[in-house]
């Protein structure tokens, strides 16, 4: 049962049946299945997570390489020890950068004016204060500034230029880099960029450094998103589109498995608050999803249409 499923009471679910959305309180079949093929449930992201573990660490090693009961997996991918240490770490040092503007605040007051003062007839209180205040403001800007800088850098560092294609995880190394990489985001603080850059050009010019392709005057996230684009590097906005509190998702994880694909919002198409597209999903010139509205993959809402639902074309 996928996203936005609404099932009533005593509702049965046929097995390896796949579900969407809901039409008058009952949601819709995307694929029957095929009860009783017998086919295998270890599915790409249980191979490499569960699977029996390669190399000389083993399964029992917290920092085995897990791998596919049938082959080793063509990446390194850390046991549940060493997953565990590099958050706990990294949180550790998210906590002190976040702490950091507040500490050289302290340091360069005390610096150039208590310091400086011994001696004389001491440093009037009201003036301490507004020094704190001014010392504070511009350190965080230029935490801010370096934080942003860095999630940038990163992201090309460990993820490099995405395509699309399959992403499994038994077969790439995507998701373990993903994953990775998300614990940067936190530096820059995980609303930091739409609290305050939301709906302006310079949240533009963020994600067009991510990779997005985006055109000109367009309106983005002016109240947020949770989460934002996922993938800019296959996103498209054309000029004049607005994407409000909505969610662009390039990727598709069906069945086990990860698939990434382009997304397109032509010319001054709009996506209200909470509608949705999904992985190769179009939205036309002047095409509108309205509240709580699913472009599922694949489809595309012709130009002008005014679309509602969830999902939609169904």
């Amino acid at each position: 049962m996928g996203s936005g499923c609404l099932a009533p009471k005593g509702f049965e679910v046929p097995e390896e049946s796949v579900w969407i959305g809901n039409r008058q309180g009952r949601p819709l079949c995307l694929g029957e299945g095929k009860p009783g093929s017998g086919a295998p449930t270890l599915k790409p992201f249980g191979k490499a997570q569960y699977g029996e573990a390669s190399g000389a660490g083993g399964c029992g090693s917290a920092f085995a390489c897990c791998a596919p009961r049938s082959s080793a997996l063509p990446y390194v991918l850390p046991g549940p020890f060493a997953w565990g240490l590099w958050c706990m770490l990294s949180c550790i040092f998210v906590f002190w950068w976040r702490l950091l503007p507040l500490l050289a605040s302290v340091v360069a007051v005390k610096f150039l004016f208590l310091d400086q003062a011994e001696g004389t007839e001491g440093v009037n209180d009201g003036t301490v204060i507004l020094g704190l205040i001014v010392a504070y403001l511009g350190a965080s800007l230029v935490s801010r500034l370096i934080a942003l800088g860095a999630d940038v850098s990163l992201k090309w560092m460990i993820l490099g230029k995405v395509s699309p294609g399959n992403y499994d995880w038994d077969k790439k190394s995507y998701n373990r880099n993903w994953k990775l990489h998300t614990q940067f985001v936190k530096l820059r603080g995980v609303h930091e960029v739409d609290d305050y850059l939301g709906g302006s050009e310079y949240i533009c010019m963020f994600f067009r450094f991510l990779g997005a392709r985006i055109g000109k005057n367009v309106c983005l996230y002016p109240v947020g998103s949770d989460p934002m684009m996922t993938e800019p590097d296959l996103v498209t906005i054309e000029d004049g589109a607005c994407v409000n509190h909505a969610f662009v998702v390039c990727h598709l994880n069906s069945r086990g498995r990860f698939d990434l694909d382009r997304v397109r919002i032509g010319p001054n198409a709009t996506m209200r608050a909470h509608s949705r597209v999904m992985a190769g999903a179009v939205l036309e010139e002047g095409a509108v999803l309205l509240e709580r509205t699913l472009a599922p993959a694949g489809e595309t809402v012709d130009a002008g249409a005014v679309k509602q639902g969830w999902p939609i074309g169904m």
